[in-house]
């Protein structure tokens, strides 16, 4: 993740409200596949991204939240 911003980046949540996250945000595996897609983990499963990968995969069925910072 690259920003600008020092320590972090601002960002945009679907309900329309902005969140500061931090550079230390959970990222995972980022060698993994998606999650649902063919030789990646089954849909819900918990993201190979960690929160990160979590925050932006409703339609794997993520339940993970923002506010786990």
């Amino acid at each position: 993740m690259a920003s600008r911003h020092q320590g972090g980046c601002h960002v945009l949540m679907g309900d329309g409200a902005v969140k500061f996250v931090t550079n230390s945000i959970d990222t995972g595996n980022l060698n993994s596949r998606p999650v649902g897609v063919t030789g990646g983990p089954l849909a819900g499963s918990e993201s190979p991204y960690g929160l990160w990968g979590a925050l932006g995969s409703v339609s794997a069925k993520e339940t993970r939240s923002i506010e786990e910072l």
